[in-house]
């Protein structure tokens, strides 16, 4: 392993990041293809996190990567990977645009459609008594998830002094959980869960969940849902191709034992120290790690203000072990 330590800092990174999800893999190609070596640390034996894939008794399994959304031409997420230069190693299968999505609550069943009108009309086909609330609860988690996208693209004074009427949608409801507006909206109970089914996507109860985060999880799906071929390894590979083309580097199987400070009032990281006591610098550091892995384990409690602490108590964040 080609190692930096404190000992040879003639090899100094531009930045060092933590961990190699899908979030720290998309900063190193941005970052390096401005220039920037980047170097990537990654604990486990491959890289991807939740988005690597992995064989069990001759069968591929993807643990993070279900489906994902805003492919077609001029969406999100494909605009997302022609910016990062990875859609020409992708090839991506639709799914099933009459069912990408089978509900199963005990005897009931329902499909979800790929098309936004059709969704409507079949909810309203299966619960006629519900059919003007579905429309306008489904119409309002468009709106509050198209608000939440377009705050970054709100600049200038003029505009910035409208913001307030330009998301007065999201800025309703983003204090409310998902059981609790649904709650005013729809009144039928297998219909609440069929709306809600897509919580496992994010993980997070309805009546933990803000609404604007399932918002935004069902807009990102109302196109379909589509899957890559050789799985969620298939876009790390892709990603990981393109961070070793600029010139930067990714090391597996390599523990980060704490992120390196300087300065007594105003800390600074500096570089990161590795489990086998090696000291590799940057002039910034990134984590892609567990919020409770990097302020309590890699930073250290000792160097948090208490405002932090309690955030992070409130948060229920685990310390990790």
């Amino acid at each position: 392993m080609n190692d930096t330590s404190s000992k040879s800092p003639s090899k100094v990174y531009d930045t060092i990041i933590i961990g190699s999800g899908a979030g720290g893999l998309a900063a190193a190609i941005c970052l390096a293809r401005e220039g920037q070596k980047v170097l990537v640390l990654e604990q486990h034996d491959v890289p991807g996190g939740w988005c690597h894939s992995f064989y069990l008794n001759g069968h591929r399994f993807t643990p993070g990567v279900h489906y994902v959304g805003l492919l077609g031409e001029g969406e999100a997420t494909n605009d997302l990977y022609r910016g990062l230069e990875i859609a020409n190693e992708l090839v991506f299968f639709r799914m099933n645009p009459d069912a990408y999505e089978h509900v199963h609550i005990g005897e009931h069943r329902f499909d979800y459609p790929a098309n936004f009108e059709q969704l409507i009309d079949r909810l309203s086909e299966r619960f006629p008594k519900e059919k003007k609330r579905i429309r306008k609860y489904l119409n309002l988690l468009k709106k509050v998830s198209k608000e939440l996208f377009s705050m970054p693209y709100i600049k200038g004074f003029w505009q910035k002094l409208t913001l307030p009427y330009r998301t007065r949608h999201f800025g309703k409801y983003a204090l409310f959980s998902l059981r609790k507006v649904i709650g005013w909206h729809i009144k039928d109970p297998l219909l609440r869960n069929i709306l809600n089914i897509q919580c496992g996507d994010h993980g997070v109860q309805p009546r933990k969940a803000a609404f604007p985060l399932h918002a935004a999880l069902m807009n990102h799906y109302f196109q379909g849902g589509y899957y890559p071929m050789g799985g969620g390894g298939a876009l790390i590979k892709s990603m990981t191709n393109t961070i070793k083309k600029y010139g930067s580097e990714i090391r597996t199987s390599t523990t980060v034992l704490k992120i390196l400070l300087e300065g007594e009032q105003e800390k600074k990281a500096i570089g990161v120290q590795l489990g086998d006591g090696t000291k590799v610098f940057a002039e910034r550091i990134i984590s892609n790690a567990d919020p409770g892995i990097t302020y309590l384990n890699l930073i250290g409690k000792q160097h948090l203000s208490a405002k932090l602490q309690k955030n992070l108590k409130k948060r229920s964040i685990p310390v990790p072990h």
